[in-house]
């Protein structure tokens, strides 16, 4: 397995450490455990299942991805919880990723912040907004558990998939581009209307 590793040595500071991050290397190595899950999920061996989800929750390279997600990808990424605290400088995500322990036994999430969205109707829904720690802690367990359930997932179902396309793919019967073209080839569908 690839050992990726990164120190901050004397003449480096937090912003190039985290600018210095190889994240092709840290993606493959989640990508690679996260395969490892979704064979042992489809050969049925459940403990090596829950070895490799305790691996990869608590692997450096998972955190450092959660974190990024949270704090650079997402649209949220200026919006704080109830502790105010945002990451929004690459010396504050370095250190909030050195200082901070990510550990899921006997952890438990910070009550939301309570926001309100306007709806069409004129009135209010609630929103709850978690705290920063709590989105990347919830971002690692959906890294650990997603190619289990991947396996589970029926053959057809497309939508809101992970690495797969939001539209349905062309030819299915859901799919309106597919009746219609093969519609007008006179395929059976035509003879249904």
């Amino acid at each position: 397995m690839e050992r990726v590793t990164i120190e901050l040595t004397p003449g480096r500071d937090a912003a190039t450490a985290w600018k210095g991050i190889n994240w092709p290397a840290r993606e493959r190595l989640v990508r690679r455990i996260q395969e490892r899950i979704f064979r042992a999920t489809q050969r049925g061996r459940w403990k090596v299942v829950k070895n490799l989800q305790k691996l990869l929750a608590r692997s450096e390279s998972a955190k450092l991805l959660a974190i990024r997600r949270v704090t650079q990808e997402n649209t949220g990424k200026t919006t704080p919880g109830i502790d105010g605290k945002v990451y929004l400088t690459p010396e504050a995500r370095w250190k909030w990723s050195q200082e901070e322990k990510f550990c899921l036994k006997g952890y438990h999430p910070l009550p939301a912040k309570r926001g309100y969205v306007l709806k069409p109707s004129g009135g209010k829904r609630p929103l709850g907004i978690p705290v920063m720690k709590d989105r990347a802690m919830e971002a690692i367990v959906k890294m650990s558990l997603e190619p289990e359930f991947e396996v589970k997932f029926e053959p057809n179902s497309y939508r809101f998939r992970p690495g797969f396309a939001r539209a349905v793919p062309a030819g299915t019967p859901s799919s309106r581009s597919g009746i219609a073209s093969r519609g007008r080839k006179g395929g059976k569908v035509a003879r249904l209307f």
